[in-house]
């Protein structure tokens, strides 16, 4: 009898040995996607904190005028989103929050995007280094400044076109996801017009479709339509860059509309009667300060240069940066233009490809250093300290505040 008892003792203590062992291993192998879904939020909100802040104080950011940019004086560049959104809200000064939420959800959306790509796919770490970088969507969070810019509609009308391509969807299902990425692409062009400048990349999702995707078969008229809207986004912008008499009415119709603040009718506002040559000329003027986004970009680049991705499409890489690369001559957002690209690249790439396996037993560590230990700025004018930006350096701010 006592036998009997040690050898049923002996029986469950194995199969409770066997249960630990399987959630712990389980735990390890998905370390990969929960450190990612961590870094994903912590970036996500602490933007969002730091934008929040502002909004408190009244003391507007670039990027919430950014958003109010509206046809006050007439049709002028970058003006539809502001002039809807004036249509739609009351002429309170509370709808700041309303333009809030709405950002919110645009970033959000993406943010959500990455984290799905995390779960749905086998647990990488490389996978995760090249979702959490910080020269990709967590940019936004680790410099704020950065955070709720018009370029989160060209990453959606991506994400809308890499949804549209699933294989073994209905046709429903892709008409659906189609028309959004239309409808957020027109919109887009004409509340930012550097939108078009994606097209390589909208032109390299569709050819790359599967073949039994509507998206495939339609694939010159959509190559067709989506550059018909960029040339006339382009062209129209051109034509009605605006004016510092364009501001001045922009501005009274956001006061016409209860909104009054500090800087709420500077920044980008204030930058639609800025002439091309200025910005350009500021450029010039911060020479050789920028050379500083070199290694960064470098840095940014730098995971693939290590896998087949690079010489597998090496030629949507070289449209991909040559169309953005007018970026770099009219305006310092250096930092921003090499996210744009590695954003847009990831979302591209994601969708037509598979990842790479990255033979590397120290991958691990390694990906977490490069997530951790460094950032770029959004902006850094010529003469001007470079704000240290990174994940391990927020933790170390805060820690300094309460300690001296």
């Amino acid at each position: 009898m006592k036998n009997f008892h040690t050898e049923k003792t002996s029986f469950f203590a194995t199969i409770r040995s066997s249960i630990e062992n399987l959630f712990l291993a389980s735990g390890i192998n998905q370390l990969s996607k929960y450190f990612g879904y961590a870094v994903l939020y912590f970036s996500f909100f602490y933007g969002q904190y730091i934008y929040v802040n502002s909004l408190v104080r009244e003391n507007y950011p670039y990027q919430t005028s950014e958003w109010l940019i509206n046809y006050g004086s007439g049709f002028v560049r970058r003006g539809l989103f502001g002039t809807l959104f004036l249509l739609f809200t009351p002429d309170r000064s509370w709808i700041v929050w309303l333009l809030f939420f709405f950002q919110f959800s645009l970033y959000a959306a993406v943010f959500v995007y990455f984290a799905f790509q995390l779960k749905k796919r086998q647990p990488n770490w490389f996978l995760t280094l090249i979702v959490c970088s910080p020269a990709a969507i967590c940019f936004s969070g680790w410099d704020p400044g950065a955070f709720g810019r018009k370029e989160v509609i060209g990453f959606l009308v991506l994400i809308a076109l890499a949804q549209s391509i699933q294989k073994n969807r209905s046709s429903r299902y892709e008409i659906s996801w189609l028309s959004v990425g239309i409808i957020l692409y027109t919109v887009g062009i004409f509340t930012w017009e550097p939108i078009a400048l994606l097209i390589p990349s909208i032109a390299y999702v569709v050819y790359k479709s599967p073949q039994v995707t509507l998206v495939f078969r339609f694939r010159r008229l959509l190559i067709f339509l989506f550059s018909a809207i960029s040339f006339a986004g382009f062209l129209l912008s051109s034509i009605y860059h605006g004016s510092s008499d364009d501001v001045r009415k922009i501005c009274g119709k956001l006061i016409a509309s209860g909104l009054q603040g500090q800087d709420l009718c500077g920044g980008a506002i204030y930058w639609i009667g800025v002439t091309l040559n200025s910005g350009i000329n500021q450029v010039i003027q911060s020479y050789p300060g920028y050379f500083v986004y070199l290694p960064l970009g470098m840095f940014a680049m730098a995971p693939y240069v290590f896998t087949p991705w690079l010489s597998r499409h090496k030629l949507y890489f070289f449209w991909a940066a040559g169309f953005l690369a007018p970026l770099f001559i009219i305006a310092l957002d250096y930092g921003r233009w090499i996210s744009i690209f590695m954003v847009s690249s990831l979302i591209v790439l994601l969708a037509v490809d598979e990842i790479p396996n990255v033979q590397n037993k120290n991958m691990k560590y390694i990906a977490i250093g490069y997530i951790s230990v460094w950032g770029i700025p959004h902006s850094f004018p010529g003469g001007n300290d470079i704000p240290i930006v990174s994940l391990i350096m927020i933790p170390v701010k805060y820690f300094t505040k309460f300690t001296v």
